[in-house]
């Protein structure tokens, strides 16, 4: 095959539309009016949200358990067991949706 002056035309062409293309799909993404908090596991407000470097990556939390992270360890801990009472609540409602699905069907 021969590089000619058309060749290269239409490879700078889909060059040029793969980046369009990482770009719109980056807007999309980033235009998400919520975010997903990896520590309270919900979604949260764009507004109510940092940007975190963790070990594993950059990850999302929200504000309110950043604060409460700085705080003493006895309320740390409550906070702690707050919302790992609103999982295991959440995880039980699903279950028990799951376990009887016809009971709940018209809820």
């Amino acid at each position: 095959m021969f590089v000619t002056a058309q060749t290269v035309h239409y490879g700078s062409a889909i060059l040029q539309l793969i980046h369009y293309l990482a770009q719109v799909l980056r807007m999309s993404i980033s235009m998400s009016p919520t975010l997903y908090c990896y520590h309270c596991r919900t979604y949260h407000a764009r507004d109510g949200m940092r940007l975190l470097v963790s070990k594993t990556g950059k990850r999302w939390r929200c504000i309110r358990s950043i604060e409460l992270a700085r705080r003493a360890i006895s309320e740390r801990e409550a906070f702690g067991r707050r919302v790992s009472a609103i999982n295991k609540a959440e995880v039980e409602e699903k279950t028990r949706k799951s376990s009887n699905p016809e009971r709940f069907a018209g809820k």
